[in-house]
């Protein structure tokens, strides 16, 4: 039994790993994410292999789930509204609990992949969980963008989801942080080769 576990767990992280390999964590013109960020099923992040760099967390957790979907595996959706001490503002985070083996998967720190065991908790300091909501991961599929998994209309209904949130605010502010040079530190800081944690 305990092989079968961690063939499993190894599984897991083989998939994930694939998802981060595939896509790259890149700086996006300003034009691409008003025209992107959020809005893409998992077939178009795959085929187009990158997201933004800053806030990647949700396009990595649908090619990931979708992937696990396609292996067979049972996923829930995680979707927290998180409170960050550092810059006083409510903000989406997504993650994966998968049902086999009570495992997690959250792309959370800069280019790490967490995967840790049990009920997922998010381990990211200076944060503070608001709310959490988890949706069947058979609602991810290939062609099905963030709106059509939470069964909405607008984004404004998924800042409503989300406490203070605001999608639009979230939008401008990314935009507003969009230099060249902040994304030249990322890359100085992290590079952009992947690792996983195990937690």
């Amino acid at each position: 039994m305990l092989s079968i576990v961690t063939e499993t767990i190894e599984e897991i992280a083989s998939i994930a790993e694939f998802v981060s390999g595939k896509v790259r964590r890149v700086r996006w013109t300003n034009e691409e994410i008003d025209r992107k960020f959020a809005r893409r099923c998992a077939e178009e992040i795959l085929s187009e292999a990158e997201t933004f760099y800053m806030n990647p967390c949700l396009d990595l957790t649908l090619t990931t789930i979708h992937s696990l979907n396609v292996k067979g595996f049972h996923t829930q959706l995680v979707m927290q509204a998180v409170r960050v001490k550092n810059i006083q503002r409510t903000m989406p985070h997504f993650a994966i609990q998968i049902l086999e083996n009570d495992a997690f998967l959250d792309f959370n720190i800069f280019n790490s992949i967490i995967l840790g065991r049990g009920q997922y908790s998010n381990i990211r300091s200076g944060i503070t969980i608001v709310s959490e909501r988890t949706y069947n991961g058979s609602y991810v599929s290939a062609q099905k963008n963030l709106l059509d998994i939470l069964g909405v209309k607008s984004f404004e209904e998924v800042s409503g989801m989300l406490g203070d949130y605001s999608f639009s605010e979230h939008v401008l502010n990314l935009k507003k942080s969009n230099s060249r040079e902040k994304y030249e530190r990322y890359l100085r800081l992290v590079g952009e080769a992947y690792k996983i944690l195990r937690v």
